[in-house]
């Protein structure tokens, strides 16, 4: 099912809203900072795994840790956490994780805010029920590319195709986005 190991992820495209508040300016130091992490330790303890990293030097060497709790009915509980360095950082554009599927997986379920797009800053128009449709479908052509697609307080998400899914759920809501 996975096609690409998880990744953490501080970033998001910008959207026309963020231009006139040089946010790609502010926000700059966290776009590459998941693909730069150093590994510091893992540790591993009957069925949870602990890896530790150490986020690059223009993020003051601040760190994060990801640890997973593997159940033997498949469940993995995934757990993220951020120690900053200081209280200087530039504004994190976003915390989470990046999860490529293989490229099979093209309908997706959700119970949270839909059908349309949902941010914090404006999701009082999408209600909360449950949602379903194609991955391509969660797509809006914007005139100039952008985040896109984003649901928000979803209680679980699932993305899935005749032989099967993954379904993500939220303790108690995330913020999730499907792309092909």
């Amino acid at each position: 099912m996975v096609k690409e190991e998880l990744t953490m992820d501080f970033w998001r495209p910008y959207t026309d809203n963020d231009l006139g508040s040089d946010l790609a300016k502010l926000c700059y130091p966290w776009r590459n900072a998941g693909k730069e992490a150093e590994g510091v330790s893992m540790t591993v303890d009957e069925n949870r795994i602990i890896s530790r990293y150490r986020l690059p030097e223009c993020l003051g060497r601040s760190e994060a840790t990801v640890s997973y709790l593997v159940g033997g009915n498949g469940k993995i509980d995934l757990e993220l956490e951020f120690l900053p360095s200081s209280d200087t950082l530039p504004l994190m554009p976003r915390f989470g994780v990046t999860l490529t599927l293989q490229g099979e997986y093209e309908r997706v379920r959700w119970f949270g805010r839909g059908p349309h797009a949902s941010y914090e800053d404006r999701k009082s128009g999408a209600f909360v029920g449950l949602y379903e449709g194609s991955v391509w479908e969660q797509y809006f052509p914007y005139d100039r590319p952008q985040e896109n697609g984003n649901k928000t307080d979803v209680r679980w998400m699932t993305v899935y195709s005749g032989n099967g899914g993954l379904k993500a759920t939220g303790d108690p809501v995330i913020s999730t986005s499907v792309y092909m």
